[in-house]
């Protein structure tokens, strides 16, 4: 049979499909769609594990922040009992500080120690102040603290909500102005 430096087609020899790249040598650029598909399956995976995460997270700031407040303010309880001062809780616009009352000078000191050091909330997070069952709004212009802590343990009688402005939960610390103060989170 007589040959051909052209490759013309010939019939009788069968050969497996080859890509006309293949016979150059080159591959062809790009992912099977096999690959493709895997890839995107890990992808979803991995969303899958991370995103319900995220709002837990904020969950756990939430719970920690209050746990936080109320345990400052137990403690600035024991405080002015042991000391015999008055302290008090001024919400800030992003947070709450603590002050001592200077009886010497007639007015409250903004306690920096770092017990009582003032508090920001984390990014996201808000909180409102009630009083006697009135919301406070803020920042005060007031000379005192919307929140006295007396000497004698006695305090005002208040709620304070630490929300999360991007989640539904809130946690809810609150005192009746002679027991111990305590929260309560949804």
């Amino acid at each position: 049979m007589p040959t051909s430096t052209t490759k013309i087609f010939d019939p009788s020899v069968r050969r497996p499909y080859q890509h006309p790249a293949a016979e150059s040598g080159t591959s062809t650029p790009g992912f099977t769609l096999i690959e493709l598909l895997i890839v995107v399956a890990i992808l979803a995976i991995v969303a899958a594990l991370i995103v319900p995460n995220i709002g837990v997270e904020r969950r756990v700031k939430l719970h920690t922040e209050a746990e936080r407040l109320v345990r400052a303010i137990e403690l600035a309880r024991v405080a002015a009992v042991t000391q015999n001062r008055q302290w008090g809780l001024r919400i800030l616009a992003d947070g709450y500080a603590f002050e001592q009352f200077e009886s010497e000078r007639k007015r409250w000191r903004r306690d920096e120690s770092a017990l009582f050091e003032p508090r920001s909330l984390p990014e996201g997070f808000d909180l409102s102040l009630s009083v006697e069952s009135r919301l406070v709004q803020y920042p005060q212009a007031r000379k005192s603290p919307s929140v006295l802590i007396l000497s004698s343990g006695e305090m005002t009688p208040f709620s304070i909500e630490i929300f999360s402005l991007s989640l539904e939960n809130s946690c809810t610390i609150s005192s009746d102005g002679m027991a111990r103060t305590g929260y309560a989170c949804v």
